[in-house]
């Protein structure tokens, strides 16, 4: 059952403290003296981020350093960084929110890590792998996990608990416990999402399909794959939930991912398969769910298969062009320990202000996290798991929007799905050799 714990703000303050000292327990290296003393950080508006600033006394009182944060919608924060990072226009940015899917055009730009988490004896190994592969590149780490997602499945316990189910650990079992919750329960099955959606969730969705019964986007030559005969069949299959099955919520055809979630927040789903993130939109206030109506699973798999989700991630980095890299070091030691956290996570006293927000293996493992999020931690941790992140391409979000289009006019049903297939295919291709991707 999920609860709302509450910690009160003294103790909240003081464990962020502890987190502080514990991050500089090697002690600052001293600024050089051609560096401020302030740094300019910008982030996404996000309660993670408030609750960052509203901490920031701790921080500067063990360092002298001070922080001014820049809080900006994500168009705007993707616009500051690639033009102060990239071109070198604009106010100076110290630490940088970074996206992993920007990471191609922004790697090289970005200050390593290696050598200074080493020589702060920092283990790295403490991020989930998948979260570890996605703020590297060229074998350095360029940022530090800050924020990062699974995908997750979200299901009504209490009917599964009415019916004697256990948990969907499979596509084979979503499938027979959608069958028995539109039966005996008189509820729409699985809430899927074939239209197009903001992010491309309906693709991401997809892929589990298509990398969970072996199919692959490309080859080692970034050749499209996905109209071969394996991604038939996995696109068949991920089709069939609706047209075969008939187990998909009504709409689902023209389902955004949104539409897809407020059908189960509303009552009128029985199982979700999306985007960790919308945990915030399926639990009170946004849902009519109580607490104790909502279970968390881990992203399902093809029986007797490895799973193949999806996971994001954002970091923290130093661009290569701030001009105060020891102070900016200092605070991304601090933003990014595991106490402070934790901390956050454990204060509950704002509900307006509150995100489930941890990165740490530590973290998504403790008790008393999941204890309150009704397992959803531990869930995205067996989801990361086997998790992959979606392809490094700097044309990735045009690619995405060929396979949205492919996906949401296969979903309609009005053309032969190999052919919707191999024309995606053929404009992916089209894109990649006019862009130098493909060559020859």
């Amino acid at each position: 059952m999920i609860t709302r714990r509450h910690l009160s703000l003294a103790t909240a303050a003081s464990m962020t403290a502890g987190a502080g000292r514990r991050a500089l327990a090697q002690g600052a290296p001293a600024l050089r003296s051609s560096e401020a003393n302030e740094i300019t950080v910008a982030v996404p508006a996000l309660n993670q981020f408030r609750a960052h600033q509203q901490r920031l006394q701790a921080f500067t009182a063990l360092t002298g350093i001070r922080v001014r944060m820049v809080f900006l919608p994500p168009d705007q924060l993707r616009e500051r960084v690639m033009s102060g990072i990239v071109l070198g226009s604009g106010a100076g940015t110290d630490v940088a929110y970074i996206s992993d899917l920007w990471m191609p055009l922004l790697a090289d730009k970005l200050l390593p890590l290696d050598d200074r988490l080493a020589r702060e004896g920092i283990e790295f190994t403490r991020y989930p792998q998948v979260y570890r592969a996605a703020v590297q590149s060229d074998g350095a780490i360029r940022g530090l996990p800050i924020r990062g997602f699974s995908q997750l499945l979200f299901y009504r316990q209490d009917l599964f608990k009415r019916e004697r189910l256990a948990a969907p650990a499979t596509w084979e079992d979503v499938l027979e416990a959608a069958r028995k919750m539109q039966r005996e329960q008189s509820i729409g099955g699985v809430a899927m999402y074939y239209g197009r959606s903001p992010n491309a969730a309906g693709v991401a969705l997809w892929l589990n399909f298509l990398w969970g019964r072996g199919g692959e986007l490309f080859d080692v030559n970034w050749m499209p794959r996905f109209s071969d005969s394996a991604g038939q069949q996995a696109t068949q299959v991920y089709l069939d939930v609706m047209f075969r099955f008939e187990l998909a919520v009504s709409g689902s055809a023209k389902f955004k991912e949104a539409d897809a979630v407020a059908s189960l927040a509303q009552g009128r789903a029985a199982i979700l398969p999306a985007w960790g993130w919308h945990i915030a939109s399926v639990v009170p206030p946004k849902s009519r769910l109580k607490p104790s109506q909502l279970g968390v699973a881990p992203m399902p798999g093809y029986r007797n298969r490895v799973p193949a989700p999806c996971a994001v991630v954002g970091m923290l980095s130093i661009p290569e062009r701030s001009a105060n890299r020891a102070a900016a070091w200092e605070y991304l030691k601090w933003v990014s320990s595991a106490a402070l956290e934790t901390s956050i996570v454990d204060d509950r006293s704002n509900p307006d202000q509150f995100e489930e927000m941890v990165v740490h293996s530590t973290s998504l493992a403790a008790a008393s996290l999941n204890q309150a999020s009704n397992g959803y931690h531990a869930a995205t941790a067996a989801t990361l798991a086997h998790a992959r992140l979606l392809p490094r391409l700097v044309q990735w979000p045009q690619v995405a929007e060929i396979l949205e289009g492919m996906l949401a006019e296969a979903a309609l049903g009005q053309r032969l799905l190999r052919s919707e297939l191999e024309e995606g295919a053929r404009q992916v291709e089209q894109l990649l050799r006019r862009s130098g991707v493909i060559k020859g």
